[in-house]
């Protein structure tokens, strides 16, 4: 009795996980080429952990970056420009590069993405990550509004060059479609 139970939970297990693989393998994924030129003004809220060898410090940062989505391919991915201001200049704005952020799945209006990036140095190793939920709302059928919301970030760095600092992060981005005339900068 308990062999035929157990060999019906496997049956029905690999029935699941089939029929989840083919479904997985036919998802389509949504056009996000409405997206393309459109410009987010973000709020990065970060917490940050330094750990300088004898006492970890905690401090809060805020920030505002710019996204920029330059384009949309067919392989899921927004590639963006992020924008950033200089620490040094009083208000200048720099272009940080080129990001390429993966459309985890969604319809045009409400998706799902990720972004990671990570350096593996020896002397000064990087991780930096993020999710978060693209909800757009349109008018008279084009692109009007849209939230970017940050389901969890992270960084971590350990800077073994100088001091030895180990660096732990946690941050959540949000913000709104902004129209590129209220810029603060000419791209």
């Amino acid at each position: 009795m308990k062999i035929g139970k157990l060999c019906l939970g496997s049956f029905l297990s690999l029935v699941v996980l089939g029929c989840f693989a083919v479904g997985m393998a036919n998802a389509q994924f949504p056009d996000l080429s409405q997206w393309e030129g459109k410009w987010f003004k973000l709020t990065v809220k970060t917490t940050e952990n330094v750990y300088n060898g004898a006492s970890i410090q905690t401090e809060k940062i805020n920030s505002v970056i710019y996204l920029n989505i330059t384009k949309f391919n067919s392989s899921a991915e927004l590639t963006a420009v992020v924008w950033e201001q200089n620490e040094e200049g009083a208000g200048a704005w720099e272009k940080q590069g080129e990001i390429k952020i993966k459309v985890i799945g969604g319809t045009d209006l409400d998706f799902l993405c990720t972004y990671m990036q990570s350096d593996d140095s020896l002397t000064n190793p990087q991780y930096f990550g993020f999710s978060a939920r693209v909800t757009g709302k349109l008018s008279k059928g084009v692109l009007k509004s849209a939230t970017f919301k940050s389901l969890g970030g992270f960084s971590w760095e350990q800077n073994l060059s100088l001091n030895s600092e180990y660096f732990a992060s946690g941050f959540s981005i949000s913000g709104s479609l902004v129209d590129s005339s209220k810029l603060p900068f000419t791209p």
